[in-house]
C-alpha cells in the first residue's frame, strides 16, 4: 500500500487496511512545506490545478507486486498532489490496483477517477471515508468490506501492511 497523509487521518485508515493484509506500507514523502495557513493554501492550489509536486522515489519497483493499494486525502475536491505525482510516475507499472481516500465530505469520486486515469487501470475495489468517521474510529465494517473484495489477493505480495518503509 502506498499513501500520503498530511494530518494523519489517511494514515490511520491505511494502517487499518494494512493490518488486514500484513504487508508493507510505503508513505509518500514530498519536500513542500504544507503546515500552517500558507501550506494548506499551497496544497489546495496544487490540487485544484492538478499539479504534481516533488516526491521521493519509490523504495521498490511496483511492478514486483500483484496488487498496489493507493491511499490519498482529498484536497480542494481533488487528488492530493503528492499522490498525483506518485500515481503519474509509478501507477502505470502496477498490474492491479485498489484505491481509498479520506475527505471532509466531497470530491472523493473525482479524486479516485483521477487515480484510475493516472494508473491506467480500473481498481479492484474503492473505499471512501470521511475524515470524521476515521477520527471517530467508525470504519471497521467499511474496511472489512474493502478487504473482502480484495480477498483473492490476500496471500499475494502487496504493498500494504503494518511494516512501514521509509
Amino acid at each position: 500500500m502506498v499513501c500520503y497523509s498530511l494530518s494523519g487521518t489517511t494514515r490511520i485508515l491505511a494502517e487499518a487496511i494494512a493490518h488486514s493484509f500484513d504487508a508493507e506500507l510505503e508513505l509518500i514523502h514530498d519536500r513542500t512545506e504544507r503546515r500552517g495557513w500558507f501550506g494548506r493554501l499551497r496544497s489546495a492550489f496544487e490540487a485544484l490545478l492538478r499539479r504534481d509536486t516533488w516526491i521521493r522515489p519509490a523504495r521498490r519497483p511496483l511492478k514486483d507486486y500483484s496488487l498496489v493499494i493507493f491511499g490519498s486525502p482529498v484536497w480542494a475536491w481533488n487528488l492530493a498532489s503528492p499522490v498525483r505525482a506518485y500515481a503519474r510516475r509509478y501507477g502505470p507499472q502496477c498490474r492491479r490496483v485498489a484505491f481509498f481516500c479520506t475527505s471532509s465530505g466531497s470530491g472523493a469520486d473525482r479524486a479516485l477517477a483521477d487515480l484510475e486515469q493516472l494508473c491506467g487501470r480500473r481498481p479492484l475495489a474503492r473505499l471512501v471515508l470521511t475524515r470524521r468517521a476515521v477520527l471517530q474510529g467508525r470504519f471497521d465494517a467499511e474496511v472489512e468490506e474493502f478487504v473482502r473484495r480484495l480477498q483473492p489477493d490476500r496471500g499475494a505480495t502487496t504493498i500494504s501492511g503494518m511494516r512501514t518503509l521509509g
